[in-house]
């Protein structure tokens, strides 16, 4: 089986450095292991090619790898996703951990945080550590505590934490489609009452 692996990159209190590469390489191959599956590799215009190269040549299982590159016709990021049975995915981007929930197959994240204590301490940036600041204490609340979106993602069985197995009953993917007709319908009622 193809087990997708979509890698971000440094975004807000999260930092995808050097030891984050090689213990997500470590943690992906050994999932591919045990599923005796391949990797289908695609980062994005945030991962540093530095990264890349550590991630790949770390990865010790079949693989294809894409590097990603604006504008470039051939990314094959949703064909990653659509041909995965599986999906692991680092916890840095609300968009990409949404577009690979609403596949409905198992995802994974890699917890940028708690991949190994030397690996949180020798991939700090200060400005990360200065977002943390200001979510924490700063005046007025950062809006964009993605920490929300991983406890919903995992309180509701759509994603498990990389190194766990997945709920063996995943949550039927949302029907937005339906909720958006609706919510038009309903706002499309109010305008005209008033």
């Amino acid at each position: 089986p193809y087990i997708a692996l979509i890698v971000g990159g440094n975004s807000g209190p999260y930092t995808f450095g050097p030891q984050a590469a090689r213990c997500l390489a470590a943690k992906a191959s050994e999932l591919a292991k045990r599923r005796a599956g391949s990797l289908l590799v695609s980062t994005s215009a945030r991962t540093r090619a530095d990264v890349a190269r550590i991630l790949r040549e770390n990865i010790d299982v079949p693989v294809s790898f894409y590097d990603w590159r604006a504008d470039d016709p051939a990314n094959p990021y949703f064909s990653y996703l659509g041909l995965a049975s599986e999906i692991i995915i680092t916890m840095d981007s609300i968009g990409m951990l949404s577009e690979a929930c609403a596949t409905g197959k198992p995802v994974h994240m890699f917890d940028l945080e708690m991949s190994g204590e030397t690996t949180a301490k020798a991939d700090t940036r200060f400005s990360a550590m200065l977002y943390r600041g200001l979510m924490r204490w700063g005046p007025l609340k950062f809006s964009r505590d993605i920490s929300i979106v991983h406890r919903y993602l995992l309180a509701t069985g759509q994603a498990c934490w990389l190194g766990a197995e997945p709920a063996a009953q995943r949550p039927p993917a949302p029907d937005d489609l339906a909720r958006a007709v609706e919510r038009v319908r309903q706002l499309r009622l109010q305008r005209s009452a008033t």
